[in-house]
């Protein structure tokens, strides 16, 4: 059965007993839980009592309103926000072709936009790791995300392990990022157009405080994107980025067990060229980065 939404005070308590993440609300099974369980991962909240079909559709019918204001009613109506004004609740999982499920979150609402600039109905984030994978195959930033190996494995060997149908509809997305590494100001965020990516540090965590001493690498930062409405919603705040957030632990799945661990966003270190900032098993964090080789946790993202 799916899992209900879950207070802090009661997350604290269960995860004692049987390893749980909350991510974003919602129990996802971690280590100490039956494999059977873990296999039995399932569509959750009114975000699941869809399917791909009538999300894909709903994406096309956002990304066509004429306002914000239209297509927020338009979402409210296909049941994506509720009468609170927030995101759907629970995810709709995808299951891979290795028989790996990732269960995805609706992050945003005509947050992205597509090739031709117009903009995405409904951009979604893997409440899952799907994978661990360096960024590259050396400690390096150096091309940061445009020329990153990871990069290059999302959009090839992951994205053929979807399933085909939804694969085909996924809208390639613009994302724009640090795509020099070492960097000294904003003028080195560029765009790059890609069906599956890893948010950056500033989708994450918004621009209201960078994480930085130097104000031009905070910068660079700022101009990554702006905060999804997932996390803006869950009240993760940028002044709080070191500290430990429930909502973005994220775990991986081996043959035996499940734990959470580390995690890639796409924002190399702009005083740097080695690092990519990322976010740390606890949920916090680590504007620092990890080494460009160091193999961590792949948090996928599409739009529809």
């Amino acid at each position: 059965m799916p899992s209900a939404p879950l207070s802090r005070r009661r997350f604290l308590r269960l995860s004692a007993a049987c390893g749980l993440s909350l991510a974003a609300g919602v129990a996802l099974p971690l280590e100490g839980c039956a494999a059977d369980e873990r296999d039995a991962l399932a569509d959750a909240g009114a975000l699941g009592a869809m399917n791909w079909d009538e999300l894909v559709e709903a994406g096309q019918r956002l990304a066509a309103c004429a306002s914000a204001d239209d297509s927020r009613a338009a979402a409210r109506e296909a049941g994506l926000v509720a009468d609170d004004g927030t995101l759907a609740d629970g995810w709709k999982v995808v299951e891979l072709s290795d028989g790996e499920k990732l269960p995805m979150q609706l992050a945003g609402i005509r947050q992205d936009s597509g090739e031709d600039g117009a903009a995405c109905g409904m951009s979604f984030l893997a409440a899952r790791i799907a994978d661990r994978h360096t960024v590259n195959d050396e400690a390096s930033n150096a091309g940061g995300w445009e020329q990153s190996a990871l990069r290059a494995w999302m959009n090839g060997d992951l994205i053929d392990r979807f399933p085909n149908d939804l694969a085909q509809r996924i809208v390639p997305a613009r994302k724009r990022t640090n795509n020099a590494g070492r960097a000294a100001d904003a003028t080195s965020v560029t765009v790059t157009t890609d069906r599956l990516w890893v948010p950056s540090w500033t989708e994450i965590w918004g621009a209201a405080a960078g994480p930085y001493d130097d104000a031009a690498a905070n910068a660079v930062l700022a101009a990554e994107g702006v905060q999804y409405e997932l996390f803006a919603q869950a009240g993760l705040d940028a002044d709080a980025s070191r500290d430990a957030h429930d909502e973005l632990v994220r775990a991986w799945r081996t043959q035996t067990t499940e734990k959470p661990v580390d995690w890639w966003t796409r924002t190399p270190r702009p005083s740097d060229d080695v690092y990519f900032a990322g976010t740390y098993a606890s949920g916090a964090g680590n504007p620092e980065g990890f080494l460009g080789n160091y193999k961590a946790g792949v948090v996928v993202g599409f739009c529809l």
